[in-house]
């Protein structure tokens, strides 16, 4: 019998850990939010190519924080290179990186009045890459309202959904929400006996499978302009 890739002791913790995040950021400042958003979506990130590769073990040794792709950003590049998550998840994963990278290592701009300040989500650096962020339209915030009202809508093709979040907070936090929803699910699949995933097949496509209007569905380069940074 081959290895059952199955979730250890060490790995739920992780899991529960990471999926508080939202009762961790409320009430903390932006630079506070991002942080702790960003670790948790890296964990979950982890939590998934760890049980995509074949032992567990093993995978959690490669991918710890010492070695060559133990990084936030090596990991975005390998999951697009294993294709597991396609072109438009890696590109918001990039963003998302880099916001993360602003916050924790610039801690003031100098704003139009020649002043130094915080840096926030409204900084027009941070508000530009938000902007980008195309998971927001991709997969909008769930009619929570709505399903509650009727939980059988919850189960039916058409799930009501709210319009894209346009604040710059909130889209950078539901976008990491989102994903490490995809990747838990995606963790959870490839820790079956017979992963449920085809190989070859990006995770996105499997779990993502909301079909937004034509006429929202936004296209940038994260890289454009923007410095290389790898962490």
């Amino acid at each position: 019998m081959g290895i059952k890739r199955q979730f250890h002791d060490e790995s739920g913790s992780r899991i529960a850990d990471n999926m508080r995040f939202r009762d961790e950021i409320d009430g903390h400042t932006d630079r506070a939010a991002a942080i702790i958003a960003t670790v948790a979506l890296d964990g979950m990130l982890s939590v998934m190519l760890e049980q995509f590769f074949v032992g567990d073990s093993l995978a959690k040794d490669f991918l710890s924080p010492e070695q060559p792709i133990g990084t936030f950003s090596a990991k975005i590049k390998l999951s697009y290179l294993v294709r597991l998550v396609n072109e438009s998840v890696y590109k918001d994963l990039q963003l998302i990186r880099k916001i993360r990278n602003d916050f924790a290592h610039t801690l003031t701009l100098t704003g139009r009045s020649g002043k130094h300040e915080y840096l926030t989500f409204g900084s027009q650096s941070i508000l530009d890459r938000c902007k980008l962020l195309t998971t927001p339209e991709t997969h909008p915030p769930l009619d929570m309202q709505t399903i509650e009202s009727n939980p059988a809508l919850a189960l039916s093709t058409r799930i009501p959904r709210l319009p894209p979040p346009t604040d710059p907070r909130e889209r950078f936090i539901h976008t990491c929400e989102t994903l490490i929803a995809v990747f838990l699910n995606a963790a959870v699949a490839f820790g079956n006996e017979t992963p449920a995933i085809p190989r070859g097949s990006t995770i996105t496509a499997t779990f993502l499978d909301y079909t937004p209007p034509l006429d929202t569905q936004p296209s940038a380069d994260p890289d454009q302009g923007v410095a290389s940074d790898e962490q």
